[in-house]
């Protein structure tokens, strides 16, 4: 048996590095010989897209209930006869999200159930995002950041219904 102090000395009496004696390099690179890979296979984007539009929906409800926070300062906004004008854009979006709610439920044969559950869960996101903005902006009617959150969550509604439309027979 070796001692540790033995074995020590005998490690450290080793050469550093040896060098061969001649250059092995081109006798491995030419018995290398290239692999073709595959193509890998396409991905369809819809997942990704699906995600961003959750992500988005729970981001909007999260903004919603922060801007609604009781006690924080948020800009007025006058009562105009412009402004009742202005709020008219639910009407129009609302006409739009069931006309294209008509067209995802049109479609509901053609698509791949896993896809369309997908779309029906972001949907449901988007909708408490819908009400809890809403709830909030009936709370506090004045307040323009709370408008603007409900515009862009019913925004991204219609956007996902346009998305879920314009998928191919299949997906």
């Amino acid at each position: 048996m070796i001692s540790d102090d033995r074995l020590d000395r005998l490690v450290a009496e080793l050469p550093e590095a040896i060098e061969p004696g001649r250059d092995l390099w081109p006798e491995i690179e030419a018995a290398l010989e290239p692999i073709a890979l595959p193509e890998p296979p396409a991905r369809p984007r819809w997942p990704l897209a699906v995600a961003a539009a959750l992500l988005i929906g729970l981001l909007a409800g999260g903004l919603a209930v922060h801007l609604a926070r009781p006690g924080e300062a948020t800009p007025a906004r006058p009562q105009t006869p412009a402004l009742r004008a202005e709020r008219g854009w639910q009407a129009e979006l609302a006409l739009a999200d069931a006309e294209l709610a008509s067209a995802l439920e049109a479609r509901r044969g053609t698509l791949d159930p896993e896809v369309l559950a997908v779309i029906e869960r972001n949907l449901e996101v988007i909708d408490i995002a819908l009400a809890d903005t809403a709830a909030a902006l009936a709370a506090d009617p004045d307040n323009a950041r709370l408008e603007a959150a409900l515009a862009e969550v019913w925004r991204q509604r219609i956007a996902l219904l346009e998305r879920a439309r314009e998928l191919p027979d299949g997906s």
